[in-house]
């Protein structure tokens, strides 16, 4: 399984969530799917079997620096992230910034609604498990991101 692949000549739009502890090569894991699924993508352009412009449209972010584009009003990156063709959201949970109890939907959740419900390609790691991720963020975020992307626990017996 792959979270990068071609669909009918356009990146598929799926989804993957990984969470495992710092250090262990998420983010790492992430690249080398990503360089490989360039590399298909490439040959398909140049072979005329994706009508996807090479490289295709890829955003690498943490949720940090979604959170600090807020606060600047950089609405450049935030409007990329909603609508990039490939979003990868890397460290989601360790942004300070859940500002739900003063009535503000925190960035990260925000755009991870939006591309779920254009159902854009996203990626997201964290060092968090997902019941740790829903207490944090509450369940409803939780539950769309495991109906729509493929989900990589490696935290769940921990977070218990």
């Amino acid at each position: 399984w792959t979270p990068f692949r071609l669909q009918q000549g356009k990146l598929a739009a799926q989804g993957m969530v990984v969470c495992a502890p710092s250090g262990t090569g998420k983010s790492t894991a992430i690249l080398a799917r990503l360089y490989e699924a360039a590399k298909r993508l490439k040959q398909a352009t140049l072979e005329g079997r994706s009508t996807v412009r090479y490289p295709p449209g890829i955003l690498w972010v943490t949720e940090q620096q979604l959170l600090s584009a807020q606060d600047e009003r950089n609405y450049q990156l935030m409007n990329d992230a909603r609508e990039i063709s490939l979003l990868i959201l890397d460290e989601f949970g360790f942004a300070g910034g859940h500002d739900a109890a003063r009535g503000r939907t925190p960035i990260g959740l925000d755009i991870l609604c939006n591309r779920y419900d254009q159902e854009l390609a996203t990626v997201v790691t964290s060092g968090l498990s997902v019941p740790q991720l829903a207490r944090r963020y509450g369940i409803a975020i939780t539950r769309r991101m495991e109906n729509q992307a493929k989900v990589v626990d490696l935290l769940v017996d921990k977070a218990r």
